[in-house]
C-alpha cells in the first residue's frame, strides 16, 4: 500500500492552497497518506464503473484504475489537461470531465462506486443535499460511496494553519464551509452509513483529524 501513490515529478499543483507534495514529505506525508490509505480500505478491488469526484492532481488515480474496468472522475479546477498528461505517461485511461459535483453528467443507476477525499468539505452545507441526491441517483442500487474528508475542530484548525491557513482568505472555516457533522448527517438522508474509519483510531470523532465513511445506496433507503 506504500507504494500506491504515482511518481512525484508527474503532478501538478491544481492551485496554490494545494497540499499535493506534503504527501512525499516524511512525517507529515503520513498523515496525508493515511486518509488516502483509510480511504482505500473501504473500496475492493473490481468495479466496473468507478467515479472519482474531486480528483484533484490526480493522486489516487493510478490506484482507482487498478481497481476498475472503466474510470470516471469530476472537478472544477483548471489544472485537468495537467492530471491527463501525467495519466497518458502511465498509460492509464480514464475519463475527466470539469463538473460539479451538483450537477453530475452520468445516467441513472451507472456507478458500483464512486469515491471523494478532501471534496465536499469545500461545499457550502446548504449544497450538500443536492450533492448526495446526484451521487444517489448516479449509483446503482447496492453500490458504494466512499466519503473522506477532515474533522473540524481545533486541533485540525491549528495543523491547517500551520501549513499556511492562517489568512483571510485561507482560513479552514473558509476554506472548509462544511464540518465532518455536516458532511455525516447529509450523507445518512440519502445512503446507508455501514462503517467509518476514523485517523487516529484510537480518539473519539470530534478529536480525530480525518474521517472515512463507507455508504450503501440501498434505494428505498
Amino acid at each position: 500500500m506504500e507504494n500506491f501513490l504515482p511518481p512525484r515529478n508527474l503532478l501538478t499543483k491544481t492551485d496554490a492552497g494545494d497540499p499535493l507534495f506534503y504527501h512525499y514529505i516524511p512525517l507529515i506525508g503520513y498523515v496525508f497518506k493515511k486518509r488516502l490509505i483509510n480511504t482505500l480500505s473501504l473500496l475492493s478491488d473490481n468495479y466496473e464503473n468507478l467515479l472519482e469526484i474531486g480528483f484533484g492532481s490526480g493522486l489516487l488515480l493510478p490506484e482507482l484504475a487498478r481497481r476498475s474496468r472503466n474510470l470516471y472522475g469530476v472537478d472544477v479546477h483548471e489544472m485537468i489537461p495537467a492530471v491527463r498528461k501525467m495519466l497518458d505517461s502511465l498509460k492509464i485511461k480514464a475519463e475527466l470531465k470539469k463538473v460539479s459535483t451538483l450537477e453530475l453528467p452520468f445516467a441513472d443507476d451507472f456507478f458500483d462506486a464512486a469515491v471523494s477525499v478532501s471534496s465536499f468539505e469545500h461545499l457550502q452545507p446548504a449544497e450538500l443535499d443536492k450533492a448526495f441526491l446526484e451521487l444517489k441517483r448516479t449509483l446503482k442500487k447496492g453500490g458504494i460511496a466512499v466519503i473522506s474528508f477532515p474533522v473540524r475542530n481545533i486541533i485540525t484548525d491549528l495543523f491547517f494553519q500551520t501549513l499556511g491557513w492562517n489568512s483571510k482568505e485561507w482560513n479552514p472555516r473558509v476554506m472548509h464551509p462544511s464540518s465532518h457533522s455536516d458532511i455525516i448527517a447529509a450523507a445518512r438522508k440519502q445512503l446507508r452509513v455501514e462503517k467509518t474509519l476514523i485517523f487516529p483510531k484510537f480518539l473519539p470523532i470530534n478529536l480525530s483529524l480525518y474521517c472515512s465513511i463507507l455508504c450503501y445506496n440501498d434505494k428505498n433507503y
